[in-house]
């Protein structure tokens, strides 16, 4: 049974055969001590990752040992005893929301390949992820009340090209 949404799973897959595949794949899972993850985790920030990002990469490996403990394949969980580099505060992010104006000449720009710039607008005003865009169906407008009602989600599978119904990132993300 799949607990995380699809494309977090899709994400988990990609950071296992890019960063903990290539460190630890040829290694005997019960060989692998807290230590050595530290390192790792080190060295992955001293390369420039950011905090956020070696947090992200650790998640799926904590959940493989997590996996493997009950199940008899180590005889404990070296994540346990892993130091984390500290979290990230907000001054790490350097992104920048547009302002109104920023908006406004976007979206106008957009006009010339129509309906983008109604497209920009809208996810603008509402605050919309593009996969809650694309899930939008025309019942999900009010106009008369001018509401927008978020209660799917459309993403495309890398690998299949099939396009995955699912719901919002949070339940707070389900929104009317």
């Amino acid at each position: 049974r799949r607990r995380v949404k699809f494309r977090t799973a899709e994400g988990y897959e990609e950071l296992l055969r890019t960063r903990i595949l290539p460190a630890f794949g040829k290694r005997k899972i019960g060989s692998i001590t807290s230590r050595e993850i530290e390192e790792w985790l080190g060295s992955l920030a001293d390369s420039g990752l950011a905090t956020k990002t070696v947090h992200n990469v650790y998640t799926p490996l904590v959940a493989t040992f997590k996996y493997a403990n009950p199940h008899n394949m180590i005889r404990s969980n070296p994540c346990s005893g892993v130091d984390l580099p500290a979290k990230p505060d907000e001054a790490e992010f350097e992104g920048q929301p547009l302002t109104r104006g920023g908006v406004a000449a976007l979206a106008t720009e957009l006009d010339r390949w129509e309906p983008y710039g109604l497209a920009g607008r809208l996810l603008a005003a509402v605050g919309l992820r593009a996969a809650e865009f694309a899930g939008l169906h025309i019942d999900d407008l009010n106009f008369d009340r001018g509401t927008v009602s978020v209660v799917r989600t459309l993403t495309r599978d890398r690998k299949t090209e099939e396009w995955i119904v699912g719901t919002p990132k949070s339940r707070r993300g389900r929104r009317e």
